[in-house]
């Protein structure tokens, strides 16, 4: 009696808790058809005695005078009738029912003490005066949410395993034994709803992260969203692959990481350094789903991206009508220094351009058009020199090993002569990298800290050599790794010509926008600090995975 007083009130509290949900529920039931939320029917519970069990209604009204109708699709032995897919679902209750959602409002039951959380499920009236008195010791106990049934296979099973299986709960029913059909139940409950919903979600996740990661905020809580949508998105991925597989290279990367923890936490210990730990950190989890993602992930990143950079757009030009608007460094929308000289929305547009040119080359349309005309505008606006070298090799890449180069070739000659003009038109008034000796001090530096001077502090070696205009970054990710990992990091440099030569041993077409755009930002990566932007360094990442997974959602 105290187990189902105590049961009665958690009950009562997850009901109120549950309230917002009801109410989306209600709203969702009367868009699709103007029914009632709730389904209520007369059921036997314990001592055989009658009760009105409440669920959400999962099928049309009416549907019990319709059950005769169906009686040939019958699934289950008798007494009892299931259909997986009845053809009496609503599009909601069959979302619904597969996913154990309709069971919900069966906690005002356990409330009023007609049922608990785990007992054997309680049959219609009609079929359970039906069920064999062999198996009589079933209306003994009061019935429950879930049962050893369910998470034995349910519908899979036949009605006799069914009875057994509820005979032993009750024999063998035990506090733990309840807690593991608890625990198993929610378990099966959140892998249906991933299943079903789960790549909408993963979609949404990614579209949040790489958004997040474009704003340059220094608010703490954006790393930690980030960081959350990255565990989010590798759970969906675990819950959405039958096995995961590591590709090749993760565990020179893994070395590396373990390098880069060793550094961050016994040498360097400043922000800068946990900031580069997080990125890779949560560049590998990245990498890893989208390798293992693949095939449905393919489809839909270059439509993330697109609306990534449409999003950065806009922000751009309202930045852009301030007279006086805040930089950001790390940003993709604002000025990407205090010299308002360029600005990196270019560097992520340069990877989205090579979506609509690959869409011309192949299936012209209207939108691929209009998307390259306003990619070439924010080329223009965004002065960025490193953007035009980047589009100008994946350009290259697609013409070159998507076999258009003979086929379209004046198109190709005009790609490149309009990049070069615009190379030429943003190239003035700016330093030539022979003025920028940050790449020289790095190598130089290896001599004199041949193990490296800790990440994020790139500066103790610019300083030796130029106290008057040193610089923070190299804007070469990886130089900048040799000079603060030293010697060490020539792991990274390795994985990275590894993961080249891996990816270009592959002549797949779904990949080849990918590796055309993991080949344009690691050029990126030579010339500019844009590593520094977690957006960009995790689309290198997901590029990576995408450009090599050829594995699909179950």
């Amino acid at each position: 009696m105290r187990t189902n007083f105590f049961e009665r009130i958690l009950a009562g509290v997850l009901l109120v808790l549950s309230f917002p949900v009801f109410a989306l529920l209600w709203m969702l039931v009367k868009l699709e058809d103007g029914g009632p939320l709730l389904f209520k029917q007369k059921r036997l519970g314990k001592g055989r005695k009658p009760f009105l069990i409440y669920k959400v209604r999962t099928m049309v009204v009416g549907a019990e005078n319709l059950q005769r109708k169906y009686k040939g699709l019958n699934e289950a032995d008798t007494p009892v009738f299931k259909i997986y897919n009845d053809p009496r679902y609503t599009h909601l209750g069959k979302f619904l029912a597969h996913t154990g959602l309709d069971e919900l409002p069966q906690l005002i039951n356990i409330v009023k003490g007609e049922m608990k959380f785990v007992g054997p499920r309680p049959l219609p009236v009609y079929e359970a005066v039906k069920v064999p008195k062999k198996y009589s010791l079933r209306f003994s106990v009061l019935p429950g949410i879930t049962s050893f049934w369910i998470v034995k296979g349910a519908h899979n099973l036949s009605f006799a395993r069914w009875m057994e299986l509820d005979i032993k709960q009750i024999e063998e029913g035990n506090l733990i034994l309840n807690l593991s059909i608890f625990t198993r139940t929610a378990l099966l409950v959140l892998n249906s709803f991933l299943r079903r919903v789960g790549k909408y979600l993963l979609w949404g996740s990614m579209a949040s992260i790489l958004l997040l990661g474009s704003l340059g905020s220094l608010s703490p809580w954006v790393w930690v969203f980030q960081g959350a949508g990255i565990i989010f998105v590798a759970v969906l991925m675990l819950s959405l692959k039958t096995n995961t597989t590591f590709p090749g290279g993760a565990v020179l990367f893994l070395v590396f990481l373990g390098l880069l923890i060793w550094e961050v936490l016994s040498r360097s210990g400043n922000k800068a350094g946990y900031e580069t730990l997080f990125l890779f950190s949560g560049g590998f989890v990245l990498w890893l789903s989208a390798f293992n993602l693949g095939g449905e992930l393919r489809k839909k990143f270059p439509g993330i991206l697109i609306f990534v950079g449409l999003v950065m757009a806009v922000l751009c030009f309202v930045w852009s009508l301030s007279d006086n608007g805040v930089i950001l460094p790390q940003s993709l929308y604002t000025a990407a220094s205090a010299f308002r000289n360029h600005n990196h929305i270019g560097d992520l547009w340069a990877l989205i351009l090579l979506v609509p040119l690959y869409q011309l080359l192949t299936k012209p349309s209207h939108p691929a058009f209009l998307l390259t005309v306003l990619g070439i505008i924010l080329l223009f606006f965004s002065l960025s020199r490193s953007a035009i070298v980047s589009l100008l090799v994946g350009a290259s890449y697609l013409f070159i090993d998507g076999g258009f180069l003979n086929k379209k070739k004046p198109v190709y000659l005009v790609v490149v002569g309009l990049l070069l003009l615009v190379f030429i038109f943003t190239s003035a008034g700016k330093t030539t990298i022979s003025s920028r000796p940050y790449f020289t001090q790095a190598v130089a530096g290896l001599s004199r800290y041949p193990w490296g001077v800790g990440i994020g502090n790139f500066k103790t070696v610019s300083f030796n050599y130029n106290s008057e205009t040193f610089s923070y970054s190299t804007h070469n990710l990886f130089l900048e790794t040799l000079a603060e990992l030293g010697w060490p990091g020539l792991v990274f440099a390795i994985w990275v010509v590894y993961s080249l030569f891996k990816i270009f041993k592959r002549n797949d077409k779904e990949g080849l926008i990918f590796r055309a755009i993991f080949l344009g930002l690691t050029v990126n990566f030579f010339f500019d600090s844009t590593y520094k932007i977690p957006t960009m360094i995790w689309i290198w990442f997901l590029s990576l995975g995408l450009a090599r997974g050829k594995r699909n959602l179950r």
